[in-house]
């Protein structure tokens, strides 16, 4: 995957979490821009904007977190798309919960009540992926 391709999909993926639709094509123009005026924009302008970016990409891996606290499902996410998301925010299975767990805590008591959704399938990945 190639950096545009990269940040085009941590962008995608932070917006559809955010706010539960498809983010507009223009999002893939303006990475590619981006990328190739990025050098002759003025310094300060170029800061600015990576600052923002960083925020963005915190922001993102802490949705990933409370994707894989809140959301995950063994019925319905597969492994490939787990892992992709371990490997865009790392950071993601080191975020702690309101009750102070980590994701692979959820995963492992997720199911516990009849009906509610589980996601124990996933526990040895992200043991396997955790730093």
């Amino acid at each position: 995957m190639s950096n545009t391709q990269h940040l085009s999909f941590i962008f995608r993926f932070y917006y559809n979490t955010r706010y539960q639709s498809t983010m507009p094509p223009s999002v893939d123009n303006f990475v590619t821009k981006m990328q190739q005026y990025g050098e002759k924009v003025p310094k300060k302008l170029n800061t600015k904007i990576e600052e923002i970016a960083r925020k963005a990409v915190e922001e993102m891996s802490k949705e990933a977190g409370n994707f894989f606290h809140e959301e995950l499902d063994d019925d319905i996410h597969t492994e490939e798309q787990v892992k992709a998301i371990i490997e865009l925010f790392p950071e993601s299975l080191s975020q702690l919960d309101e009750d102070d767990v980590l994701p692979i805590h959820s995963a492992t008591m997720s199911g516990c009540r009849s009906g509610a959704r589980s996601s124990v399938s996933f526990v040895p990945l992200m043991a396997r992926e955790g730093y």
